[in-house]
């Protein structure tokens, strides 16, 4: 079985080819927001490095988000094209999720991924290293009321723990873990692959976006029409 596997949420763009749950090839741009520009030059990179043909993929694995709006975008629907063009399923993985099994830490983790607009996306895991269980539901937090949901002794990773580091060093103790900030696509790949392999792929018709929240164009556009 062949997976290809899809990276768009964040401020990096990716691809990377799994085959029997082995990771043969893996490329990456980052930072960037040329995404739509970027990503299938990588996954024609990654094709040729794995010596396999879009045709051989079986199946796929899209970073669903929470994360940049249209970098979302262009993943899903990139993913959703090839499937509808090859025929084949896609399992979805959370950009919170790639990060709580990419960081090498078994046990408490919390997901802390840079929402802009003075907010992270947050989520807190346990379980093994490279299989988090999510513990909560994503949400979205302001780094002032950060005290209310961290959990103790809990390791904190991604973007949004850098972005804030002063404010979860300082004020509650925590030293933010140093890598990764973005969310693999090799982990996206390789949890995308344990979903498949135990029937936990879907249909592309069906895949969807986790934005958690409006846009930033839609919430502008609000904000305009209440100062009329």
């Amino acid at each position: 079985m062949n997976l290809l596997a899809l990276e768009t949420a964040t401020t990096e763009a990716g691809a990377a080819v799994i085959r029997d749950g082995a990771v043969l090839a893996v490329a990456r741009v980052g930072p960037t927001r040329r995404h739509t520009e970027v990503l299938f030059g990588l996954i024609t990179e990654v094709l040729e490095a794995s010596q396999c043909q879009l045709q051989d993929v079986t199946v796929l694995a899209c970073d669903i988000g929470p994360g940049l709006f249209t970098g979302l975008r262009v993943g899903v629907s990139t993913a959703q094209g090839l499937g509808l063009a090859l025929g084949i399923d896609v399992a979805s993985v959370t950009s919170l999720e790639a990060l709580a099994a990419s960081c090498g830490v078994e046990g408490p983790r919390t997901a802390l991924i840079d929402a802009r607009r003075g907010e992270v996306f947050l989520q807190h895991f346990t379980g093994p290293a490279t299989a988090p269980v999510a513990t909560c539901s994503p949400i979205v937090v302001a780094p002032e009321d950060f005290g209310a949901h961290l959990e103790a002794n809990a390791v904190v990773v991604g973007d949004g723990a850098h972005r804030y580091w002063e404010v979860l060093h300082d004020v509650h103790g925590i030293t933010p873990f140093a890598a990764p900030a973005q969310p693999p696509v090799e982990a996206i790949g390789l949890l995308g692959w344990a979903r498949a392999t135990t029937g936990g792929a879907h249909s592309v018709e069906t895949l969807r976006p986790l934005y958690l929240r409006d846009a930033d164009a839609t919430s502008n556009f609000t904000l305009r029409q209440s100062l009329r």
